[in-house]
Formats: structure tokens, C-alpha cells, sequence
């Protein structure tokens, strides 16, 4: 996500290997461990790594 952040779901899928339903577990999982953060509405925002936790 740090080198290409305009990745779709289905791109993250298609790269990693696994279902839509896997990536957005683990996007969902990274947002509520405060990791990803949303710009924009909920629904049509842009998921982007949280600045404190970037490394």
C-alpha cells in the first residue's frame, strides 16, 4: 500500500492471492487497530496508512 496507494480491493486480491472478502477483513481489522485511516465518507473514502504509525 506505501508504494502503490491508489491499489483497488480487487488489485490487493489479485496480487496477494486471495478472496475480496480476505482483503476487506484485514483492511477492516488494520482500521480498527488505528493502522489505516479514512479520507473522505465512509463508504466512497480513501483508506490511507495512519501518520503515527507509518514506519
Amino acid at each position: 500500500m506505501k508504494e502503490e496507494p491508489s491499489l483497488t480491493r480487487e488489485e490487493l486480491a489479485n496480487t496477494l492471492g486471495i478472496t475480496i472478502k480476505g482483503i476487506d477483513y484485514h483492511l477492516n481489522k488494520m482500521q480498527k487497530e488505528e493502522i489505516l485511516t479514512t479520507e473522505g465518507l465512509p463508504k466512497t473514502g480513501t483508506r490511507v496508512l495512519n501518520p503515527s504509525t507509518r514506519r
